[in-house]
């Protein structure tokens, strides 16, 4: 995991580094607004945006959509598979900003344009996003076909906080942990 995580970190970084050396600042900026607006937009017409933990006080949507910013921005540059839980971003959202930060590279480099005869020519660019792309899915193809596959729908759930939490209460058996699910989720959860 640490590997795929790294090979991740690598493409996204590369992929906005492209972005960063070809376009205008404004642009570049832009796109990286527009990629956080979009998923915030899917938050807040799924009802998802109100953050699990429970807050008090008229800040609550602030507090929510710092976190909610915070999360994407760490899994779209880390590839934390923690961040797929729906506390967080989702199954759905997560794998497709993974799938996402592998091609964002490969559109920068549209944009590039390097030195040709240095190593920083596109086509060893290229060659060098292959390799990484080629990589990155393979070690996820040897870490799905290691875990649990009782997992695997995680990464392409569509299930909000609000019906996450809402299942662990009408399907637990235990006392405790619906007593957990209640007073440490937020209320409209509930």
């Amino acid at each position: 995991m640490t590997i795929i995580c790294s090979v991740h970190m690598l493409s996204r970084c590369l992929g906005c580094a492209l972005l960063a050396a070809s376009l205008e600042k404004e642009v570049f900026v832009a796109l990286l607004v527009g990629e956080l607006a979009l998923y915030m937009l899917y938050k807040v017409v799924r009802g998802d945006l109100i953050y699990w933990v429970r807050l008090d006080g008229g800040a609550i949507m602030l507090l929510s959509t710092i976190e909610r910013l915070f999360a994407k921005i760490l899994a779209d540059f880390t590839g934390s598979l923690h961040l797929r839980h729906p506390y967080e971003l989702g199954g759905l959202a997560f794998s497709l900003s993974m799938v996402w930060a592998q091609i964002l590279p490969f559109i920068a480099l549209q944009f590039y344009e390097g030195d040709i005869d240095k190593i920083t020519s596109p086509a060893n660019i290229q060659t060098f996003l292959i390799c990484s792309f080629c990589s990155w899915l393979l070690l996820n193809l040897v870490f799905f076909s290691t875990c649990d596959l009782a997992f695997l729908s995680t990464f392409f759930s569509t299930k909000s906080a609000k019906q996450y939490s809402c299942d662990i209460f009408l399907t637990c058996e235990d006392d405790a942990q619906k007593f957990d699910t209640v007073s440490n989720n937020e209320r409209s959860h509930a």
